[in-house]
């Protein structure tokens, strides 16, 4: 929305509550509001094996145990974390999630299992991304400089959105009335937003886009026409948008005049 509609928007106000020394007394008055006690503090020895495994996915050494828990100085946890964070290990732990959601491999897996020969030039990258922090940013802007990101769609979302407020007990729960998607590169404009919620992010109100104008927005993206693109199932031939679905003309950079 424009910057006159959105000034009153809560998310767009400073905090009302300072968070700037951490988020565990904030996250205590709602334990306490539930009459949920805090777990007992973990040990050194305990503390320093679930960082490791969790940031690293491997046991800390005896003699990284023993200098743990032997600084007895206020910065050990600081230093600890830095440390984790700063080893390779870290990206090769925790980039393997990207590389799964991609369905990464070095072969095709298949009973002749011929090799992929510059697969690992994305895993390396995946891993060094993770290593230094990457943001998105990073990625799109290592994509523009290769010459890549008009050939490249790159989305960013999720299954649904989240509700602005809790269900009692159970965190926010799914809201599929309302969620944001951001799309770049691959015939995408730029700079600019397409639709708005009401001010708590509830419902759409404005310039409302379907699943189905997604998925075949998506598809125009990559050269296919919705209408057309079908799988014969029980007899029929179904269509990825239904018996729906409009191309959002509004996004496109290149717009154009289909029958869709």
């Amino acid at each position: 929305g424009q910057a006159d509609e959105s000034s009153e928007l809560w998310s767009l106000k400073p905090l009302q509550e300072d968070l700037l020394g951490g988020i565990d007394p904030w996250l205590n008055r709602g334990f306490q509001q539930m009459g949920l006690p805090p777990n007992p503090l973990a040990d050194r020895y305990t503390w320093i094996r679930r960082a490791t495994f969790d940031l690293t996915g491997l046991p800390p050494s005896p003699e990284e145990i023993i200098d743990f828990v032997e600084d007895s100085s206020d910065h050990a946890y600081a230093r600890l974390i830095d440390r984790l964070l700063a080893s390779p290990r870290y990206g090769e732990r925790w980039g393997r999630h990207w590389l799964d959601l991609v369905r990464y491999a070095d072969t095709n897996g298949a009973d002749e299992n011929m090799a992929f020969p510059n697969a690992w030039r994305y895993r390396d990258y995946v891993i060094e991304s993770f290593n230094r922090d990457k943001p998105i940013a990073g990625l799109l802007q290592d994509l523009k400089a290769r010459g890549l990101l008009e050939d490249t769609l790159v989305i960013w979302g999720g299954e649904f959105g989240r509700t602005p407020t809790a269900q009692g007990k159970d965190g926010r729960d799914h809201n599929p009335h309302a969620f944001t998607w951001w799309m770049a590169g691959g015939g995408v404009r730029g700079g600019f937003s397409h639709g708005a919620t009401d001010e708590y992010g509830y419902y759409a109100l404005r310039d409302k886009v379907h699943v189905h104008d997604l998925h075949a927005t998506i598809l125009h993206l990559l050269g296919l026409d919705h209408e057309r693109l079908t799988y014969r199932y029980a007899g029929r031939d179904f269509r990825l948008t239904d018996v729906d679905g409009k191309v959002v003309q509004r996004i496109l950079r290149k717009q154009t005049i289909m029958g869709s």
